[in-house]
């Protein structure tokens, strides 16, 4: 229900999806599911995800990520929605009223 409620503050606009688990998948299975959800909602999923696997071990003492590699995960990610942001929002600004 909330969902249709808010249905014009997120369709056709891009989402990023980020899966966490305990486990070496990194929520991939639930990203998978999540992005057909956000297409039904007329929402554009982009193509990169980023998957925090092993989420116990993921941070050091002071919170700081281990892996640098996620960092270079996370920019490309969110290049790519900033991309997908202005492309439609262009296309959105040219549909007549």
């Amino acid at each position: 229900m909330m969902l249709d409620m808010l249905f014009e503050q997120y369709a056709r606009k891009p989402v990023a999806i980020c899966g966490v688990s305990a486990g070496g998948l990194g929520g991939v299975r639930m990203v998978e599911q999540l992005r057909l959800v956000a297409i039904e909602f007329h929402m554009v999923p982009v193509h990169n995800a980023v998957y925090f696997s092993f989420v116990k071990n993921l941070f050091d003492e002071n919170g700081i990520i281990k892996d640098q590699l996620y960092g270079l995960k996370v920019n490309k990610l969110l290049d790519e929605l900033v991309w997908y942001a202005n492309a439609l929002k262009e296309a959105r600004s040219k549909e007549e009223i």
